[in-house]
C-alpha cells in the first residue's frame, strides 16, 4: 500500500466556507479588491483567496497566508486568528516544516474551542494527525485521528467519517497493527456504502485488499476486494486509484504465480499512469515489474523496465526511485555474469544515496531563506498599501454619492414600470380566467370517463391480491413444515446432556429455517460434536445443512477411527464430488466453516480441527483458543489438509464451538459490527455462571445491541461442561 502526499482536504473546505461576496476570476482582479478595500476582516478573506489561487506547487502563496495571519492578530477576531493559524499551521504541514506547523495548528485548536467550531476542530485536529503521520509518530498521529473521528461524528456528516475512518485505519497500518487497520478500513467501506460514495468504495475496498493481500495472505478476500475497487475506479474514472489498485493486483497474481496477468496488470497500471502523468506512479511501477522479471530469471528483460525507470526519475529528480533501479541494475548484472556493469550501477546507486541526503539538507538552506524573503517583502509591502489606502478613502467616498444617485433615479423608473405591468397582467388575466373554465368543464368529462376505467383496473388488483395471498400462505406453510422437518433430524440439548455434565444451546436461524447446524454422535467411549455455518440462509442454506450433514454422517459411519482433520478431509472431498467443484475457481464455492470436537472419554482428551471456526476452551476462568484452519469445507485456491489439535480435559472445563452469525450483526444504526473482540470479553466475564444463565446474558446483550435492526445472518453457538 503507498502513502502519498496530498493537498490537505480541509483547507480547501475552509475556503469554500468564508463569505461568498469574491467573483474575482484573476489573481490581478483579487490584488485590485485588496488595494480597494478599508475593512481588515474582509482584506484577511481576500489574502487567503489569493493564496489559494497561488496553490499549486507555487510557494509565493505562503507569502499571503503570512498577511492574513499578521492582519488577522490586529482584527482581534477570535475566528479569523484560529482560521489563519489553522490555513498557516497546514501549509507548512504540506512543504514539510512540521515544528512550525505543529505550533499553528496547536494555536488553532485552542481558538476553536474557545468558540465551540466543531467543524474546524475536527479539521484542525486531522491535519495535526496528517502532520505526525508524514513524521512516522504514529502514537500521537492515531491520538489526533481519533479526536477529530469524536468531532466529525458529532457532525453526523458521513463523507468526514469515512475519510477520518480510512485515515485510522492507514494508522493502524503503518503500526502493523492489521487487524486494527482491518476493522476501521471495513467500517469505512461500510459508511461509504450508506452513502453511495463511489470513490470512497474504490478506496477503502482498495485497502481492505491490500490489508488481506499483504499480511493475511488471504487471496481469495484480496481479489474479491481488489476487483470492487476496480470495478468502481474504472465506472468512475477514477484513474489514480485504478492506477494503484492494478499494481496491486499485479502483485496478488505474482504471488499465485499467475505470471501473465501479473504482466498484464503491471502494463495496466503502466499506462494510466502514463494517462494522468503520473510519472513518480510509473516510476514505481517501472521498478515492481523489472523485480517480477528478475525473479523470473529474465535478467535482460528486467533491465529494459529498470533504464526506463531510470529516464522517469531522473527527469522528475526523484532519487529514491533511480537509486532502487541502480541497485536492482547492480543485482541483473550480477545475475548475468556482467561484473564491470554491476560494478559501475553499484557506485551509481551508493552515489544517489549520498545525494539524498545532500540534496535534504540544501533543502533545508533555501526553506530557511525563502521565510526570511517572505518577511522582509511583507513589511515593504504593507508601507505601499498604507499609503495606497488614504488615496482610495477619497475615491470612494465619490463612488458612494454616485451610487446613490443612480439607485435614486433606478428606483422611480422601476416604480413606473412596474404599474404599467400590473394594468397588463389584470387584463390577461380576465381573459386567461375564461379559457380556464372551459378547459375545467372538458377534464371533468374526461375525468369521469377514466374513472370508469380506473373502478375496472382496481377490480383486476383485488382478484391478483387474493392470488398472491394464497402463494404467501401456501409458501409460507411449506417453510415451516421444512422447519419442523429440520428441527426433528437435529440432536437435542438433552442428548448431550447425558454425556456432559452442563450444556447450553443457542440456536436462532435468520429466515425461520437455517443454514446452520448442530452435529452430535455418540460411540461406547468416544462422542463427537460440530457446529456448522454452511453458505447461505434460509431455504438455500437450509439445503446446505441437509447435504453436509448427511456427507458428515455418511463418513463417520464408514470409519470412526477418523481423527477431526481426517473427516474433515474426507467430507470436503464429498463436498467437491457432489457440487462438481474445482480448486483454480476463483469464485466463492458453495461448502461450510465448521468446528469439530472428538471427546475421549478413557483418556479425557479432546481432538479438534476446524475450518474457519476456532474453539474457546476455559479452566478457572483462563481462556485457551484453539485456532482452525483459514480455509472451507469447499474447494479452495490455496487448498491443505486440515490440521489436527490436542487437549488434556479436567472436571469443570467448559468448551464453547460457535458461527459468526453472533458477532458479526450490525448495529441498529448500521455503524458497527458487534465484533469477536467483545463476544469474548462477553463469555469469559460470565465464566462463574450456570450455562443458562449464560445463554440469557448472551441473548440479552445481543437483542440490545440489534435492537430494531434486522437479523444479519444465522447463529449457533454450543457450549458444555466436563
Amino acid at each position: 500500500m503507498n502513502i502519498y502526499k496530498i493537498k490537505p482536504l480541509f483547507i480547501l473546505l475552509f475556503l469554500l466556507s468564508l463569505n461568498q461576496f469574491i467573483f474575482a476570476d484573476s489573481i490581478d482582479s483579487l490584488k485590485n479588491l485588496i488595494a480597494k478595500e478599508t475593512n481588515d476582516s474582509t482584506k484577511v478573506e481576500l489574502y487567503l483567496e489569493i493564496s489559494k489561487e497561488y496553490f499549486n506547487g507555487d510557494e509565493e502563496h505562503l507569502m499571503y497566508v503570512n498577511k492574513a495571519y499578521s492582519l488577522a492578530q490586529k482584527t482581534g477576531s477570535t475566528y479569523l486568528i484560529a482560521a489563519t493559524s489553522f490555513f498557516k499551521g497546514s501549509m507548512l504541514n504540506y512543504y514539510d516544516k512540521y515544528d512550525s506547523a505543529v505550533y499553528y495548528l496547536e494555536e488553532a485548536i485552542k481558538e476553536f474551542a474557545e468558540i465551540q467550531d466543531t467543524f474546524y476542530l475536527a479539521a484542525s485536529w486531522g491535519e495535526l494527525g496528517n502532520m505526525f503521520c508524514y513524521r512516522a509518530i504514529y502514537d500521537e498521529c492515531l491520538d489526533c485521528f481519533l479526536k477529530s473521528l469524536r468531532y466529525t461524528e458529532e457532525l453526523g456528516n458521513k463523507v468526514y467519517i469515512g475519510v477520518t475512518l480510512n485515515n485510522i485505519g492507514g494508522v493502524y497500518y503503518l503500526l502493523e497493527d492489521y487487524e486494527k487497520a482491518l476493522e476501521f478500513y471495513e467500517e469505512s467501506f461500510t459508511v461509504y456504502n450508506e452513502i453511495k460514495s463511489e470513490y470512497g468504495i474504490a478506496l477503502s475496498s482498495n485497502n481492505i485488499g491490500s490489508v488481506y493481500l499483504e499480511y493475511y495472505d488471504d487471496l481469495d478476500s484480496a481479489y474479491k476486494y481488489l476487483k470492487i475497487a476496480e470495478s468502481y475506479s474504472e465506472e468512475i474514472g477514477f484513474t489514480e486509484q485504478l492506477a494503484e489498485t492494478s499494481a496491486n493486483l499485479a502483485r496478488l497474481f505474482g504471488l499465485s504465480d499467475e505470471f501473465d496477468l501479473a504482466k498484464e496488470y503491471y502494463n495496466k497500471s503502466i499506462q494510466l499512469n502514463k494517462q494522468i502523468q503520473n510519472r513518480r506512479g510509473l516510476a514505481q511501477s517501472y521498478v515492481s515489474f523489472a523485480s517480477l522479471y528478475f525473479g523470473e530469471g529474465l535478467y535482460v528483460r528486467a533491465k529494459e523496465y529498470l533504464d526506463s525507470c531510470i529516464v522517469v526519475s531522473h527527469e522528475i529528480g526523484a532519487l529514491e526511485f533511480e537509486s532502487q533501479a541502480y541497485k536492482w541494475m547492480y543485482k541483473s548484472d550480477s545475475a548475468l555474469n556482467n561484473f564491470e556493469g554491476a560494478f559501475l550501477n553499484l557506485m551509481k546507486y551508493k552515489n544517489l544515496n549520498d545525494s539524498i541526503a545532500k540534496s535534504e539538507t540544501q533543502q533545508n538552506i533555501a526553506s530557511l531563506q525563502s521565510e526570511f524573503d517572505v518577511e522582509r517583502q511583507e513589511k515593504e509591502n504593507q508601507i505601499l498599501i498604507e499609503k495606497q489606502a488614504k488615496q482610495d478613502l477619497i475615491i470612494q467616498r465619490q463612488k458612494l454619492y454616485n451610487i446613490f444617485i443612480t439607485i435614486a433615479l433606478g428606483l422611480f423608473l422601476g416604480l413606473l414600470i412596474m404599474l404599467f405591468s400590473i394594468l397588463r397582467q389584470r387584463k390577461r388575466h380576465f381573459e386567461m380566467l375564461f379559457s380556464k373554465n372551459q378547459e375545467i368543464m372538458q377534464q371533468k368529462e374526461e375525468i369521469l370517463t377514466q374513472n370508469d376505467v380506473l373502478n375496472q383496473r382496481n377490480k383486476e388488483i383485488e382478484n391478483q391480491r387474493t392470488v398472491l395471498e394464497k402463494y404467501q400462505i401456501d409458501t409460507q406453510g411449506s417453510i415451516n413444515y421444512a422447519k419442523r422437518i429440520q428441527t426433528a433430524i437435529l440432536p437435542e440439548i438433552s442428548e448431550l446432556k447425558q454425556t456432559f455434565s452442563d450444556a447450553m444451546l443457542i440456536n436462532m436461524p435468520k429466515d425461520i429455517i437455517s443454514g446452520d447446524f448442530l452435529f452430535f454422535k455418540k460411540f461406547e467411549k468416544k462422542s463427537i460434536l460440530a457446529v456448522a455455518d454452511c453458505t447461505g440462509h434460509g431455504v438455500p442454506g437450509a439445503l446446505m445443512s441437509i447435504l453436509n450433514m448427511t456427507l458428515l454422517k455418511e463418513v463417520l459411519r464408514d470409519d470412526v477411527q477418523l481423527t477431526a482433520a481426517e473427516t474433515l478431509n474426507k467430507v470436503r472431498n464429498l463436498v467437491k464430488n457432489v457440487l462438481k467443484q474445482s480448486s483454480d475457481q476463483r469464485t466463492i464455492q458453495d461448502g461450510m466453516d465448521i468446528a469439530m470436537v472428538m471427546y475421549d472419554e478413557e483418556k479425557q482428551e479432546i481432538n479438534f480441527a476446524g475450518a474457519y471456526r476456532p474453539l474457546y476452551h476455559f479452566r478457572d476462568n483462563n481462556l485457551t483458543e484453539l485456532k482452525a484452519d483459514k480455509q472451507p469445507i469447499a474447494a479452495y485456491i490455496k487448498e491443505k489438509p486440515f490440521t489436527d489439535n490436542y487437549l488434556e480435559i479436567k472436571n469443570n472445563d467448559t468448551i464453547y464451538i460457535f458461527s459468526d452469525g453472533f458477532y458479526d450483526q450490525i448495529s441498529m444504526d448500521l455503524s458497527k459490527k458487534f465484533g469477536i473482540k467483545q463476544f469474548r470479553e462477553l463469555i469469559s466475564e460470565n465464566q462463574v455462571l450456570p450455562l443458562t444463565d449464560q445463554k440469557i446474558i448472551l441473548i440479552e446483550n445481543w437483542k440490545n445491541w440489534k435492537q430494531n435492526a434486522r437479523q444479519t445472518d444465522d447463529i449457533i453457538i454450543l457450549a458444555v461442561k466436563f
